[in-house]
């Protein structure tokens, strides 16, 4: 990963919630299985009963128990990709078909290595560079390294990360944008860097895209990450930043309102402006009564997350 991970497909529900529970134990590092030797008694009596001098030559002629093979140190390798990610490289054919977590922030992304023991990931460096990744195993191996992007320094970034087994969409209003407009970038409209440098280029000022999508299915933590691609010279401005509670849509009912189990969702965000360092908020969407009616307007919420603020 190079510090955040695209959409991914799986459960909700409670079983998406073992998912995740499982997935931090592993970002803690599980332990690995120990064997143990069991003496067979009867044949503990059996050598008792002879002569000493043969109880002792049986000792000497018998075969130790053959050492526990060991799995050695992954390889493991990170490069960079282009929009301020990390590709996280993992290579280790004992631990084939095992269960990898790959730990950067407060993100955590879990996923599996193939029969060859292989699996590249992708991170959204949505904290800077300045924070490590940590990568473990099911074995209780851990290796950390740092980030490699292309250049941070062109780019800002806004990202939400949560646990719960529900969609939330991060929003960006570019230069006041409406709702549905040009310049409104969210997972229906998501754009891509190509896109974002091409319109920078053509409007002589920057543009974003979603970096980092999720339907809030992934094992471990979901992410979401908008990235802004700056331009020299360009003037001051902001991006208004608004989240929806997509799962709890327009009328609050059931699991999502009252004491439901996602009647509250808790989640945290990060926002990284060019050349500074990157700030983190605890953020949450609170109860409704059951019943409640939200409008289009009201669902994304924009009082959450301060403006991203754009400078030359």
């Amino acid at each position: 990963m190079s510090c955040s991970a695209p959409p991914s497909i799986g459960h909700t529900g409670p079983g998406a919630d073992r998912l995740h529970r499982r997935a931090r134990k592993i970002s803690i590092g599980l332990l690995a299985s120990v064997s143990v030797l069991a003496l067979d008694c009867s044949a503990c009596t059996a050598a008792a009963a002879r002569p000493q001098d043969e109880a002792v030559e049986l000792a000497q002629t018998a075969s130790p128990p053959a050492p526990q093979a060991t799995c050695g140190e992954p390889d493991i390798s990170v490069s960079p990709a282009a929009g301020g990610l990390t590709q996280v490289s993992v290579a280790s054919s004992c631990r084939a078909g095992e269960l990898v977590s790959v730990t950067y922030a407060e993100a955590t992304l879990v996923e599996r290595l193939d029969p060859e023991g292989r699996s590249k990931i992708t991170l959204d460096c949505f904290a800077g560079d300045a924070s490590s990744i940590t990568i473990a195993f099911e074995d209780g191996t851990s290796i950390t390294r740092q980030p490699a992007t292309d250049d941070l320094a062109k780019y800002s970034k806004v990202a939400i990360l949560w646990s719960s087994s529900v969609d939330l969409d991060l929003n960006a209003f570019e230069y006041a944008a409406a709702p549905g407009g040009a310049g409104h970038v969210w997972s229906g409209t998501p754009s891509s860097l190509a896109e974002a440098e091409a319109r920078a280029k053509r409007e002589k000022r920057g543009a974003g895209f979603l970096s980092t999508a999720s339907a809030g299915r992934s094992i471990g933590m979901n992410v979401e990450v908008y990235t802004f691609v700056h331009v020299p010279g360009q003037a001051a401005a902001g991006v208004k930043m608004g989240v929806d509670f997509v799962s709890r849509g327009r009328h609050a009912a059931g699991e999502f309102c009252g004491v439901g189990r996602y009647a509250e969702v808790q989640f945290k965000a990060y926002t990284l402006e060019k050349g500074r360092v990157a700030k983190r908020l605890d953020l949450a969407f609170a109860s409704l009564p059951c019943g409640t009616d939200i409008s289009d307007a009201a669902r994304i919420n924009s009082r959450l997350i301060p403006e991203l603020t754009i400078r030359e």
